[in-house]
Parts: structure tokens; C-alpha cells; sequence
């Protein structure tokens, strides 16, 4: 007769971090309404104390924005008489349920494209990656394309706060040496958290 062994052997959980970038809310309606500026026609300009003419008139224009308030859920089928059998299940269905919960929605805040029932996500709402003008690179690397987009996004006015990287790319770019095989980012020893370009670096698949 085999020995059977209580636990259950767990197949790996990707680590989640793309929730932790973001600032969470609450809500109690099925949507949110927010204001968004969509231009600002600033002529403020110098006039005299006491002008003859009109101050110049600037321009904001708004428009309404409605996000629904989206569910995600699932179920395993488990009867009564097995979770009374057997505790220990409950409970690691349970886990596996509320992981299964926080991967849908970790990956829908980077890749959901806003379709059907789904969220639009990071992604979604950004906008494509273009060389900003004036800036010449020799033999642009994946480490120059970062740099370059920290510009593009500054040069909109947004500043970038940190790098979401698949690990695959992050551990190439950790991996650079120069001509003398020394690593140009990386230090084996480090204990620091990753960074580039002095941002943290979040890596996810």
C-alpha cells in the first residue's frame, strides 16, 4: 500500500507586481465617472499695470470619461462530503481560487485591451514607443530604447517612474558586458533592487 502524503504538491505561482505599482480605490457604484482635460490653450502673456486692452483669454477644454466597474470570478466544482473528508482541500482550494483571482486581473492591468467584460490596461492606454527627434544613437541596444522612451515620456510631460520588463529581456540587459567582459549594469553581488536609468525595474511575463 503507497504511503500517501498529506499535502499536495503545488504547481509554481508567477509572482505578481503589477497591482503593487498602482494606487488601489473603492467604490460602490457600477462605474466611475471622471473629468478629463483634453486641451489647455495657454496665452498668458506680460501686460502693463493697468492695460487699455483686455488680459488675453486662455482655453481649458474637459470631457467626461465612463469606466465600468468590472467582476472577475470562478468556481471548482467540490462536494460537501470531500471538504468535510478532507480539511486541509478547502483550504488550498481556496488559495488556489484567490491566486487564480489576482492573476487575471495582475495581467488584464498590463495587457487588458478593454474589450467585452475586460478592463483596459497599461498598455492599452499608452501610447507606441517613437524615437523622440534630435537624439542620435549608434547601435541603438535595448538598454538605449529604455533610455529613449524615460524621453519620450518626459517630453509629454510624463514623467516615467519605473520599467515593466519581461525577465527574459531584464536578464539580457543585466548580462551587457563591455570589451573587457566586465558587466556594465549588473553586480553579481549587489543586494539592491533592480533599476535602470535610476527607476525600478518590475519584471513580469
Amino acid at each position: 500500500v503507497a504511503d500517501r502524503q498529506p499535502q499536495i504538491i503545488q504547481v509554481p505561482n508567477r509572482r505578481l507586481v503589477v497591482r503593487d505599482l498602482l494606487m488601489p480605490g473603492n467604490t460602490a457604484s457600477g462605474s466611475i465617472d471622471s473629468v478629463k482635460e483634453t486641451g489647455f490653450t495657454n496665452n498668458a502673456d506680460f501686460v502693463a499695470e493697468n492695460p487699455g486692452t483686455p488680459k488675453p483669454q486662455s482655453d481649458i477644454q474637459y470631457e467626461l470619461e465612463t469606466l465600468p466597474v468590472r467582476t472577475v470570478a470562478h468556481f471548482i466544482m467540490a462536494s460537501k462530503q470531500i471538504l468535510a473528508d478532507a480539511p486541509m482541500l478547502q483550504s488550498y482550494i481556496d488559495g488556489r481560487l484567490r491566486y487564480g483571482l489576482a492573476y487575471k486581473e495582475d495581467d488584464a492591468l498590463l495587457n487588458g485591451d478593454g474589450s467585452g467584460v475586460s478592463i483596459k490596461g497599461l498598455m492599452a492606454c499608452s501610447t507606441k514607443y517613437s524615437q523622440p527627434s534630435g537624439v542620435l544613437i549608434k547601435d541603438e541596444t535595448m538598454i538605449d530604447r529604455l533610455r529613449l522612451s524615460m524621453l519620450q515620456a518626459a517630453l509629454a510631460e510624463y514623467p516615467a517612474t519605473g520599467h515593466i520588463l519581461n525577465p527574459t529581456d531584464w536578464a539580457s540587459i543585466e548580462l551587457t558586458k563591455d570589451g573587457q567582459s566586465r558587466y556594465v549594469f549588473a553586480n553579481p553581488l549587489g543586494l539592491s533592487g533592480p533599476s535602470l536609468w535610476g527607476l525600478p525595474v518590475a519584471e513580469t511575463l
